[in-house]
């Protein structure tokens, strides 16, 4: 995989978070050994950019549970309720608001939850129709998909042409580059361009697995501690 990152300094936790979420969409399957992203870590969003086949901006949402997502031309709502994305979102999008699109790009907008009941999913309403999600994703007409992370089934993406691909690698790699180099100076600017493969690191398979590996030891000792608590707190009740 081949990472791009224009500033490795930046905001101190940006880099470490934004990796995870690379690690996290590597081990769903949506990005493999041969795709690319491209991270800008003074961007203060959830944000970057990636090419596994399609092209496509991701942006990141940590979410309680899985919810609903509504999805205008302009904007993207979350909530853990289907009316709640009308009445009172905990997440409401500008899709102004990020400068990494523009008219032809695609966003992905993953949720990042753990919430795993039988049967739940995230629910779906573009516009003022629901929708339901297959596999963990969805696209629509505006330009917009959703992964539903822990449920995503990577044979859900919808099978490209040779020729469209190209186009989709043109344009992550047109749309990276301008992340890359956002917020830079006129200097900073030529620099990046000028000299793309200075930014460029490749993350061996090797190294990929070791970030998966990091994501299953973290969630197993949260969940024994979680457990550990529980048995405490039920081992409490019963004695009283």
């Amino acid at each position: 995989m081949d990472l791009y990152v224009s500033q490795p300094r930046g905001y101190a936790a940006n880099f470490p978070r934004q990796i995870m979420r690379v690690a996290k969409l590597y081990q769903s399957g949506f990005l493999d050994d041969d795709s690319s992203v491209w991270i800008n870590t003074n961007a203060i969003s959830p944000v970057f950019w990636c090419y596994n086949g399609r092209g496509t901006a991701i942006y990141w949402f940590d979410a309680p549970t899985a919810g609903s997502v509504r999805i205008t031309r302009d904007r993207v709502r979350w909530a853990s309720s289907y009316s709640g994305t009308q009445d009172s979102p905990l997440l409401d999008l500008s899709l102004a608001s990020l400068n990494v699109l523009n008219k032809d790009s695609r966003l992905t907008f993953v949720v990042d939850n753990t919430f795993h009941a039988p049967g739940a999913t995230v629910n779906i309403a573009e516009g003022r129709e629901s929708d339901t999600m297959v596999g963990g994703y969805w696209e629509g007409s505006f330009g917009i998909a959703v992964l539903d992370l822990p449920r995503f089934d990577r044979t859900q993406l919808p099978s490209l042409t040779e020729s469209r691909r190209d186009y989709e690698h043109s344009l992550a790699r047109y749309q990276g580059l301008q992340l890359l180099y956002a917020g830079m100076k006129a200097e900073g600017k030529s620099r990046v361009v000028d000299n793309t493969d200075d930014y460029r690191v490749t993350l061996s398979r090797e190294v990929l697995g070791a970030l998966t590996q990091s994501l299953d030891a973290f969630s197993t000792t949260a969940s024994s501690i979680s457990e550990t608590l529980f048995t405490d707190h039920t081992d409490t009740a019963e004695d009283d």
